[in-house]
């Protein structure tokens, strides 16, 4: 009977030493961090908004794996919203048919509400695409959220990004549809400004805009032929 309850002792003692091995192993913060990221693509390739949301507004990690969770989070947050301000733009008919004619017929001749939201479209755009900017490439993401890491942690950073959620090049469609979109809504904000600001040299003629002031269209011709870049 000594013998058996001196087993029993030695096993429990075993398995206590494990389990406690097992605590410590699982809650060290490398391991966390690596848990955590695993998580974050597997969310992250599913289109799981809700999910995925909830990773991104927490951090379980300790220290300066922390903060690596941090940053690698906040380039996939980065990524998420600019592209999703980018869609509601382009998804948004009355904002991208604005000179159609019939619209010129329902929003003239002063263009007030329709000028407004390109203004706040445009507005959106340049604080979406400086968000793109910084996950552009893995140089710019390292650059905007991980240039004060140790040398051996940018280095994990930016396998991270290599690996899960990166480019294989940079976002070159998504950074000429900003380019883009930016650039058709300066235009329109031009045109409708100089429409309204002259009502009465232009009308709309069937599906055509009519503009009967010879001044007034070479300065709208300009200002197609013209539309600044965007830098």
């Amino acid at each position: 009977m000594v013998s058996m309850k001196r087993s029993t002792k030695i096993v429990i003692a075993i398995l206590a030493v494990f389990l406690i091995g097992f605590i410590v192993y699982w809650n060290i913060p490398e391991h966390v961090f690596a848990r955590e990221i695993s998580q974050l693509r597997s969310q992250y390739n599913s289109g799981n908004s809700n999910s995925l949301n909830t990773l991104l507004n927490r951090t379980l990690a300790r220290g300066e794996w922390g903060e690596l969770e941090t940053a690698v989070k906040q380039y996939v947050k980065n990524r998420c919203e600019s592209l999703a301000e980018l869609k509601k733009i382009q998804d948004n008919d009355e904002l991208t048919t604005a000179l159609d004619a019939d619209k010129l017929q329902a929003n003239g001749p002063e263009f007030t509400a329709i000028l407004e939201k390109l203004k706040a479209a445009k507005q959106e755009l340049e604080s979406s695409r400086d968000k793109y900017r910084k996950v552009q490439s893995i140089e710019a993401a390292t650059e905007a959220f991980a240039s004060d890491f140790s040398d051996e942690f940018k280095n994990r950073y930016k396998a991270e990004l290599e690996n899960v959620f990166a480019e294989e090049k940079p976002g070159t469609n998504n950074a000429d549809a900003f380019k883009m979109l930016q650039g058709m809504t300066d235009t329109y904000i031009a045109e409708l400004e100089l429409l309204a600001q002259n009502p009465k040299a232009w009308n709309v003629d069937g599906d055509s805009l009519k503009i009967t002031d010879a001044n007034i269209q070479k300065q709208y011709n300009a200002i197609l032929e013209n539309v600044k870049k965007i830098k």
